[in-house]
C-alpha cells in the first residue's frame, strides 16, 4: 500500500514533529514531501532522510494559492494520487489546503495529524489569523479529514471541545529506551565540567527557550521553592527567550550559582544531560506528547510536569511523575519541593516505572503495527 506524508519543515530545531513524521515515515514507509520557504530551507536542511522539499514562491498570496516554482510540486501530486492514503501534519499553514484539494482532484483520502495545534491555548493566540485561515480553507479540511491522529488523550479530548472532529485516534508516539549502562560515568563527567556537586539533585529544562514552555518562570520556581540543594541545567535554543533573559532571571533570583546553561543540543549529546540529570521538568502551557519529557522516562528520570502537558493523561496510574495544580510559578515551586524532599530510593523507583512504561507502551514496533492498521482502516478501497 503505497502512502505519502505532507508536512511542513522538517528541520532539526523543530524538535517533537520532525521526530514524530520520522516515526510516521518509516513506520509506513512513505514518501514525505516537506513545505517549507526557501528561507527556511538556506537556513536548516532537512532533518529527515529521503525527505522532498516544496518550495512556494515569497508572494503571500501566491503562496496561499499553492503556486509553486519548486519541481517537488509535481512530484507530490503524482505522489499523492498513486497513494491508498495521504498522512497530512500540521496546520494553519498552505500546504493542509493543498491537501484537501488534491483529495477532491483524486479520491485519495487523508488523516490529519495536529501536533498540538488544535489545543485551546493555541486557538487563544492570533485568533485573527486563524479565523482567516477556516475562511479560506480550513474548515473544510478538516471536515473531508478521514480522521485525526492525536499523540494523547487530552489532546483528542481538548480538540473534541472545540471541533466537531471526524473522527480522532489516539496513537502516542515511539521513543526508544536510552542506553544507561554509563549512567554514573556519564554523571561524574558531566557534573564535574559543570561545577555540580555529585550529592546534588539535578533537574532538567530540556526544550526551545519560548514564552510557551515558561523557561524563566522554571528558574523562578527553583527559587521560590527555597531547595538550596538543587541544580537546574537549562539546554535549549533561543526562540522568543534569550539565553541572556534566563541568566539575568537566574541573577535576579538569587539562585544564578544553581542554574546552567547549556544553549541548543542535537543528537547523541543529548543523552549526557539525561543520564546526568535526577528529573526533568516541564511548565509548559501547552504540549501535546512532549518527546524529551518521554525520552527523560526512557532514561530512568521522574517527570514534574504542569498540566499542560498532555502526556500526563497517559500516566496517571504509572507513579513516576510530580504532578502541578497548575502553570504558575507557585505549583511548580511545591512540586519542586516535593521532588526535593523525597527520598532518593524513591526517586529511582518513581524512574524505573516510568521507563518500564516507555519500554511496554511507547516501542516502534507498537506503533507502526497500531499505524498500518489504521492506514488500512482508512485507505482508499
Amino acid at each position: 500500500m503505497k502512502s505519502t506524508i505532507i508536512s511542513l519543515g522538517v528541520f532539526q530545531d523543530s524538535g517533537g514533529p520532525t521526530k514524530t513524521i520520522a516515526a510516521f515515515k518509516n513506520a509506513m514507509e512513505a514518501e514525505l514531501f516537506s513545505f517549507c520557504d526557501a528561507s527556511e530551507l538556506h537556513e536548516n536542511p532537512l532533518a529527515i532522510p529521503g525527505a522532498q522539499a516544496v518550495v512556494p514562491v515569497s508572494s503571500p498570496i501566491l503562496k496561499q494559492l499553492q503556486y509553486s516554482t519548486s519541481r517537488a510540486t509535481a512530484a507530490a501530486e503524482v505522489s499523492f494520487a498513486e497513494s491508498s492514503i495521504v498522512s497530512c501534519h500540521s496546520f494553519y499553514r498552505y500546504h493542509a489546503i493543498w491537501v484537501n484539494k488534491m483529495s477532491r482532484k483524486y479520491g485519495v483520502p487523508y488523516w490529519f495529524v495536529p501536533h498540538g495545534v488544535l489545543d485551546p491555548w493555541v486557538m487563544s493566540k492570533g485568533k485573527l489569523v486563524k479565523n482567516a485561515y477556516w475562511q479560506l480553507g480550513g474548515a473544510r479540511f478538516l471536515k473531508e479529514a478521514v480522521t485525526v491522529i492525536c499523540a494523547t488523550k487530552a489532546e483528542r479530548d481538548k480538540a473534541a471541545e472545540h471541533f466537531d472532529l471526524p473522527d480522532a485516534d489516539v496513537l502516542p508516539w515511539p521513543v526508544e529506551l536510552v542506553n544507561v549502562d554509563q549512567r554514573e560515568e556519564v554523571r561524574a563527567a558531566l557534573r564535574e565540567r559543570l561545577g555540580i556537586p555529585n550529592d546534588a539533585r539535578v533537574l532538567l529544562y530540556f526544550g526551545r527557550l519560548h514564552p510557551m514552555k515558561q523557561p524563566l518562570e522554571t528558574i523562578q520556581a527553583l527559587a521560590a521553592s527555597r531547595a538550596r540543594d538543587i541544580h537546574l541545567i537549562v539546554v535549549g535554543n533561543e526562540d522568543g527567550v534569550s539565553l541572556r533573559d534566563c541568566s539575568e532571571v537566574a541573577k535576579i533570583s538569587g539562585v544564578e550559582a544553581q542554574v546552567h546553561f547549556i544553549g541548543p543540543v542535537y543528537g547523541d549529546e543529548k543523552y549526557d544531560y539525561l543520564l546526568a540529570s535526577d528529573a526533568y521538568v516541564s511548565l509548559s502551557h501547552r504540549e501535546n506528547f512532549n518527546h524529551t519529557a518521554a525520552e527523560s522516562m526512557a532514561a530512568g528520570l521522574p517527570v514534574v510536569l504542569s498540566p499542560g502537558n498532555d502526556l500526563l493523561s497517559e500516566i496517571k496510574e504509572v507513579g513516576c511523575f510530580f504532578e502541578m495544580e497548575s502553570n504558575s510559578v507557585e505549583s511548580a515551586a511545591e512540586a519542586i519541593r516535593r521532588f526535593s524532599e523525597t527520598p532518593i530510593k524513591e526517586i529511582s523507583q518513581m524512574g524505573f516505572c516510568g521507563r518500564q512504561w516507555v519500554a511496554e507502551f511507547l516501542s516502534f514496533e507498537r506503533f507502526k503495527t497500531q499505524l498500518n492498521a489504521l492506514a488500512l482502516k482508512h485507505a482508499r478501497k
